[in-house]
């Protein structure tokens, strides 16, 4: 059984479209299943980036109790934008200067190059693709350090009572 929907497209992607149809009309498949590719490679990306960043949460998470408390403060100071200089910074932002700080510092850490490098794979959409890998790998990491964030947060709240 098949479904329908409707989808809207700007008046440039629907010429390109007309275009190919008219110049390649053997080779061009129907906008439906165009649609029916692009649609599964979307759920499969998402369903992916979930994964490696759920991942990467729990590592963080464990992590958390591992790292000196000097550390665990620099994060917790980036992720929250407790640190003026990152005040409305994107996770990507975020992310790439605490990898860049602590890479080498956090043991746990290593995991996402061999994510990266395929050594480990969470999910089949990954496998056969590098760039794939290396979109996944950027999740597991921002994951990680969010775990962390979680982590530290909860000894706070903790701390507090």
């Amino acid at each position: 059984m098949t479904k329908r929907i409707t989808i809207s497209i700007s008046d440039d992607i629907y010429e390109k479209l007309q275009e190919a149809r008219n110049e390649y009309p053997e080779s061009f498949d129907k906008i439906s299943k165009i649609c029916q590719r692009a649609l599964i490679e979307a759920t499969e990306k998402a369903k992916a980036y979930n994964i490696y960043n759920h991942e990467g949460v729990i590592d963080g998470e464990k992590e958390f109790s591992k790292i000196e408390k000097n550390v665990a403060d620099k994060i917790a100071s980036i992720m929250s934008e407790g640190d003026i200089k990152f005040k409305g910074s994107s996770l990507l932002e975020k992310v790439n200067t605490l990898m860049t700080l602590f890479d080498n510092k956090i043991e746990k850490l290593k995991k996402a190059f061999d994510l990266h490098d395929g050594k480990i794979i969470l999910c089949d959409w990954v496998k056969y693709d590098e760039d794939k890998r290396s979109e996944t790998a950027w999740c597991y990491r921002e994951g990680f350090f969010q775990g962390i964030y979680a982590a530290y947060q909860k000894q706070e709240r903790h701390n507090k009572n």
